[in-house]
């Protein structure tokens, strides 16, 4: 805009020159006829000359700005374009679960409109996949349930190709902070465990060892993408997960940076029926069979791997608002203090 603005006032300055040039060239016209009729229309000629050079010239200079100012517009008007999408976009969200709403790192200023219409199609698909979300929730129990569902203890009869049927698995697990603990039962098998972010143990065939930090960050990893972990966090609306539909029923969990966590397969009325958690070592897939009431939350009747190599039934289900470090004791057998508070009267915890 400033560019304009010198031109037009160099053009300005120039056609006051000319009009000032012309004005001190007129009277040669007194060698005509009379000098003092010559002065004075010489003098209304150079006048008017200058008024209309001027004019013409103050008409080009409003112009160049006006131009200028429209250019310099265009990207206002895309911002704010953008910024109506964007507060319409919250707004359908806030209408949603809190906490699934759409991202985006889209700087506000000139924003292409390909980038527009690729923000409302992420909206849209999240919108989606949000309502995804509550059908299978309300097939659990409800995202009030699991909302109030802090820790959780699980007992299960699974089978195994190396063991067979029978086997015995407890399961107490944080849905809120790294932490587990477990036992599996066999007349060839005993496996106890325990472990959160200080550190861990587990005991096999008799023999007792602390996991080592790998391990540790290891089962963290899992941790994160667990069904349970899952379910508890998508009820709360946690903003660290981003959501994505699958086809024809379904979702996506994605962290913030896009990497892939978990895949959930739903029936056409929300019913869970395959579940895929992504990791780059050991990815599971698994097969839900029809849900069944376990007090106030469902779960599957019965659970297995894609292959049927290994699969079980849940016998008994206790949900707990409560961090689970409150009732469950991480105390190694051993005597070695791993974190926890020891709660000996919980009969969770034997």
């Amino acid at each position: 805009m400033y560019l304009y603005k010198a031109l037009a006032s160099k053009w300005t300055e120039a056609a006051s020159t000319v009009a000032t040039s012309v004005s001190n060239k007129t009277p040669s016209m007194r060698s005509i006829s009379n000098a003092g009729f010559a002065l004075s229309l010489s003098s209304v000629i150079s006048d008017k000359l200058v008024r209309i050079v001027r004019a013409l010239c103050a008409a080009l200079m409003f112009a160049l700005i006006s131009f200028n100012c429209i250019a310099e517009m265009a990207p206002i008007s895309q911002d704010v374009t953008f910024q109506n999408n964007f507060f319409q976009n919250n707004l359908f969200q806030s209408n949603a679960p809190q906490g699934h709403v759409s991202r985006s790192n889209a700087s506000q200023a000139n924003v292409p409109q390909s980038n527009i219409l690729q923000h409302k199609a992420a909206r849209d698909k999240n919108s989606e996949a949000v309502e995804q979300v509550d059908k299978m929730l309300s097939r659990l129990g409800g995202r009030k349930v699991w909302q109030s569902v802090r820790s959780l203890y699980t007992m299960e009869k699974a089978r195994h190709p190396k063991y067979g049927d029978g086997i015995i698995a407890s399961h107490w697990r944080d849905l809120e902070e790294p932490a587990e603990k477990g036992e599996l039962k066999h007349a060839n098998l005993s496996t106890k465990y325990a472990w959160n972010a200080k550190g861990g143990w587990v005991k096999k065939d008799g023999r007792l060892r602390e996991y080592i930090d790998d391990e540790v960050r290891g089962k963290m990893f899992v941790w994160q993408r667990d069904f349970f972990t899952l379910v508890h966090q998508l009820a709360l609306g946690n903003e660290e997960y981003v959501l994505m539909a699958l086809k024809p029923f379904g979702f996506r969990v994605l962290d913030l940076g896009g990497e892939k966590i978990a895949d959930f397969k739903l029936t056409v009325d929300g019913e869970l029926y395959y579940w895929h958690q992504y990791d780059d070592t050991h990815p599971m897939s698994l097969v839900f069979g029809p849900t069944q009431s376990f007090g106030a939350i469902q779960l599957p009747q019965w659970v297995s791997s894609v292959k049927g190599d290994w699969s079980y039934i849940y016998i008994q289900v206790m949900p707990s608002d409560k961090p689970l470090e409150e009732w469950v004791s991480f105390a190694s057998p051993g005597g070695q203090w791993h974190g926890g508070a020891v709660n000996k009267d919980c009969p969770a915890d034997g």
